[in-house]
């Protein structure tokens, strides 16, 4: 796991068109694809989902690529308390070998009200895959947006294969 500084995650989020307009203090930074994704998969979670189910979900999203970006959405890296001592990060980037360390944190990161790990996102490295995971997936739903259609392909075979309960929604530009 690296840290990324303010200025490279800038840079990467220009790079990768995504915008960030900011929603004051309470509400922290919105990550979004300008122009919008081409696909949107949602999946539902119900109170009884297993841990195991929960992890071998969020291990299916993250082998659409090789690597992923976690940002919080109020704070920085620092506050996810995922380093020891406080390092100048905007985000953390995590490599292939670092996917099965992301997938724990993410399945068991607090989600106490006020907790800075409460709203986070996670990008693929390539910036095509932007997924919201924050206080509201409980009961909205994990939102997953795609750029590429044949990624969202394979990622709906993927969830489909393990029986998940989900949505998709198709933009076309």
């Amino acid at each position: 796991m690296d840290a990324i500084t303010a200025n490279d995650f800038d840079e990467f989020l220009t790079r990768a068109g995504i915008a960030t307009p900011d929603l004051g203090s309470q509400g922290g930074k919105q990550l979004s694809f300008k122009p919008g994704p081409a696909r949107v998969i949602i999946v539902h979670f119900v109170e009884s989902d297993r841990p195991k189910y929960l992890l071998d979900m969020t291990t299916r999203i993250l082998d659409l690529e090789e690597m992923w970006l976690l940002v919080p959405r109020r704070g920085t890296a620092a506050d996810l308390e995922l380093l020891n001592g406080s390092q100048p990060a905007k985000a953390f980037r995590f490599a292939a070998a670092e996917k099965d360390r992301l997938a724990e944190y993410l399945c068991t990161r607090p989600m106490a009200f006020g907790n800075y790990s409460m709203d986070i996102y996670v990008i693929s490295g390539s910036g095509n895959t932007l997924i919201t995971w924050d206080h509201h997936t409980a009961s909205e739903g994990l939102g997953i947006e795609l750029r590429d259609k044949a990624d969202a392909g394979r990622l709906l075979v993927a969830l489909n294969d393990l029986g998940a309960e989900l949505d998709l929604i198709g933009r076309e530009h």
